[in-house]
């Protein structure tokens, strides 16, 4: 999707990445109901290949925040095949995606040597950990950040796909393979432990309902703790994309929420001597700026050169940002995560006929309710 807007790395000499003992390494897994999901991540973790490093000290590391029965039975026969990957499961039974990662943080050892973190709905690359250790270890970074790659499921709307509303990062960002990051997210990510676990950062609880707590998280060991992140190219994962999330309502409630959760963010990620009254200034001007481009663009798309549905539609997310910044305002907190049904996670990698009867449950729910 935006291969073509990245310039690769080479491979430092051997020389750099051959140390004498097999180094401690954990991949860090905060699940939600998505055991499908799960098994095939799960999966692609054994099948994962080592080519410029040598193989590491691997253990895989879940966090469940949803203790359902089915993802504890398929953590439990994990690794039962002739070369098993050593698995710890933990159940955080706070509802909130902060209350998970901060589970993550706690169930480290401190003798471990690097963390790598993925979502629950990603499957990553043959050789994701070969590429982000060869990085660290090509530039002594304190954290290396990877592509995430969009995969939509059969009938996508054309629209979607050629949107880039999904995926990371965008192709007009241009980011070059090694180039030093000032934003980072857990779905794509090595930490060298040692350096991390020194800062004592932890993942604000006031973000466990809302989500952005990876961002500021993130923002805080880069600027506060002044660690290093960079951009590895070639460890890419693949995110599925749901019929949930590709639709013009759920574009809508996105953007809705970016808005809304921005000026909370933005306080919690701000130093001690920055003026809180100002950033509450810029965030509203930034509200307006958004709602005039959004209905200038409505009014001027269909002229000639004018971009058409493609700029009508961007000009509507803009108008959702712009009215969640203003939500923001308010006070308005937009919770995403925790708090979901059983019957309405979306766990993307679920067989189609699981699919039909959540959709059914979720429909049977919203009668009663208006009854």
């Amino acid at each position: 999707m935006f291969s073509s807007s990245v310039h690769l790395w080479e491979p430092a000499p051997a020389r750099f990445m051959n140390p004498t003992s097999p180094e401690k390494l954990i991949v860090a897994v905060c699940t939600y109901h998505r055991p499908h999901g799960l098994r095939l991540l799960l999966r692609a973790l054994e099948a994962q290949r080592f080519e410029h490093n040598p193989a590491p000290d691997m253990e895989v590391l879940v966090v469940d925040n949803g203790g359902d029965a089915e993802t504890r039975r398929l953590c439990q026969d994990f690794g039962s095949g002739q070369a098993p990957l050593p698995l710890r499961y933990i159940q955080e039974p706070r509802v909130g995606i902060s209350h998970a990662r901060n589970a993550v943080l706690d169930h480290i050892p401190a003798h471990c040597d690097y963390v790598a973190l993925i979502d629950d709905d990603e499957i990553p690359c043959p050789r994701w950990l070969d590429e982000l250790l060869a990085l660290q270890r090509a530039t002594g970074a304190d954290l290396v950040r990877g592509p995430v790659i969009p995969r939509y499921a059969p009938g996508t709307p054309a629209w979607i796909t050629r949107g880039n509303y999904f995926g990371w990062p965008r192709p007009e960002q241009r980011i070059t393979d090694g180039q030093n990051l000032e934003q980072g997210a857990t779905n794509n990510m090595l930490l060298r432990w040692s350096a991390v676990r020194a800062t004592g950062a932890r993942f604000d609880t006031g973000l466990a309902r809302t989500g952005g707590e990876d961002t500021v998280y993130f923002h805080q060991l880069i600027h506060a703790h002044k660690l290093k992140m960079v951009f590895a190219a070639r460890a890419c994962v693949t995110e599925t994309i749901p019929p949930t999330r590709t639709s013009l309502r759920a574009l809508l409630r996105l953007h809705f929420r970016l808005g809304a959760n921005r000026l909370l963010k933005k306080t919690l990620r701000a130093s001690p001597g920055d003026n809180k009254v100002m950033l509450t200034i810029v965030h509203a001007g930034k509200g307006v700026r958004h709602v005039l481009l959004g209905t200038a663009g409505l009014f001027t798309c269909w002229l000639p050169g004018g971009g058409g549905r493609m700029r009508a539609l961007d000009s509507l997310l803009r108008l959702a940002r712009g009215a969640g910044h203003f939500a923001g305002l308010l006070g308005l907190r937009y919770r995403y995560y925790g708090g979901i049904p059983h019957s309405l996670a979306s766990d993307v990698h679920a067989p189609p006929e699981e699919w039909d009867t959540r959709r059914e449950k979720s429909a049977s729910k919203r009668r009663r309710r208006s009854q």
